[in-house]
């Protein structure tokens, strides 16, 4: 249930006996795809695929940063790509492995510790460049891609927008159970710092009367201010493309991708 209106669920907290902050993704993990029923992970897959080919990827490996539970490296795979990821959650890279039977190295790493080298492509998709705070860790997640990368290595990224904050996604709040685990999700925008936050209450039906808190913040950026940190980190900008299409991307757009290249 998805709701706006005055008569919004409450959280689950009001009839806790115990309230236990948690690092994000912590329990997320265990039905994330589930919360993410709506998106077509082979539509994603693709429409990377197309980007990356367009643009004469070099040959090698690629990789995905902020991986999540494997969906998109695991259909990018099974197209016959070399490809990685990594995630700083560790539950969500056990889901992926598990998801991937094995075959794929997933590895526990963050935005600011990830150590591969020598990719061919790098990309980092839906919000996850969106969990760096400020301009500063956008900088160096940049310089660190672009170390990582071969000459002529493509990196893409994207980034939802502050019309999509404002419009689909402030002061809202559902909640939902997949098997065992309720949640209730509480979303909304900060104007004033930029930030959106998602809450989310988490409850097992072993003990409905715990309450496990994730606290998830997201900078929201501009479209200039990703192109201008880009090119300080010495990429070359080659496209800006409205939300999974090959169309011109605006701050208009609910979401666009960024798409640069590592020149020799």
């Amino acid at each position: 249930m998805r709701s706006k209106s005055s008569k919004q669920p409450k959280p689950l907290s009001t009839t806790a006996n115990r309230v236990i902050p948690i690092k994000p993704y912590c329990l997320l993990s265990n039905f994330y795809d589930q919360l993410m029923w709506h998106v077509n992970y082979i539509f994603w897959s693709n429409y990377i695929y197309e980007v990356f080919k367009r643009s004469n990827v070099p040959n090698g490996i690629w990789c995905e940063g902020g991986c999540g539970s494997g969906n998109i490296t695991i259909q990018l795979f099974r197209k016959g790509i070399a490809i990685t990821g990594f995630d700083a959650s560790e539950e969500m890279i056990q889901v992926a492995r598990k998801k991937s039977n094995y075959q794929l190295n997933f590895e526990v790493e963050s935005f600011h510790t990830f150590t591969f080298q020598n990719l061919a492509a790098l990309f980092t998709v839906y919000d996850s460049m969106n969990y760096l705070l400020n301009i500063t860790e956008v900088l160096k997640f940049f310089q660190r891609v672009y170390n990582a990368l071969i000459p002529n290595g493509l990196f893409l990224f994207d980034l939802c927008t502050e019309r999509n904050s404002l419009r689909n996604l402030n002061h809202w709040c559902e909640i939902q159970t997949y098997g065992d685990w309720t949640y209730w999700r509480h979303s909304w925008y900060n104007e004033e710092n930029q930030i959106h936050y998602n809450d989310f209450e988490i409850i097992h039906s072993n003990d409905p009367t715990t309450v496990y808190v994730e606290k998830h913040m997201q900078k929201i950026y501009s479209i200039d201010e990703m192109i201008q940190t880009a090119s300080q980190a010495n990429f070359h900008i080659l496209s800006v493309y409205s939300n999974t299409t090959f169309s011109r991307g605006s701050e208009n757009d609910d979401r666009v991708h960024i798409l640069a290249r590592k020149l020799q």
